[in-house]
């Protein structure tokens, strides 16, 4: 079974569409989706229990550790799947990649499967220029520490 974590917060307006979003394009897949609540300031926590009691496949749980790591280790402690992914709940995230990611790990027995949206195929629209070099300045910084973390691991077993 797939579960899916969706953080949110200040969602209301949105919940209805996150939803049917899940709801309406893994019909094929053993899926559960756990909404997981984040400190939000409107009604987006009773709002999402309320669309729970309808979609059966939907678990809402309210974060207690504010932030996106917390929302996140929440889902993890309460899933129910062998397959995890996190979702974001404004839809930035295309069901097809989730479908297809879910079938790698499946038919090739992986742990993991990591997309991102940087690659040369990926198609990234309406991302804010500044966001998009801080990310890849940051991207480029970890890539090159974790290279030297290795090689010096290496050197230092032998």
């Amino acid at each position: 079974m797939l579960t899916i974590i969706v953080p949110v917060r200040n969602e209301s307006d949105n919940l209805q569409s996150v939803f049917d979003y899940f709801s309406n394009n893994l019909k094929n897949l053993e899926y559960e989706v756990l909404i997981i609540n984040d400190y939000s300031e409107d009604d987006t926590l009773d709002k999402s229990k309320k669309l729970a009691e309808s979609y059966k496949k939907f678990k809402v749980f309210d974060n207690s550790i504010k932030g996106l790591g917390g929302a996140i280790n929440l889902g993890i402690e309460n899933s129910s799947g062998v397959y995890i992914a996190i979702m974001m709940a404004d839809e930035s995230d295309d069901i097809n990649d989730l479908i297809e990611y879910n079938k790698i790990m499946k038919d090739e027995n992986l742990d993991a499967v990591l997309g991102t949206r940087f690659s040369r195929k990926s198609k990234v629209i309406d991302y804010p220029f500044q966001k998009l070099i801080l990310n890849r300045f940051f991207n480029f910084l970890f890539r090159n520490l974790h290279r030297s973390i290795i090689r010096y691991g290496r050197r230092g077993d032998k």
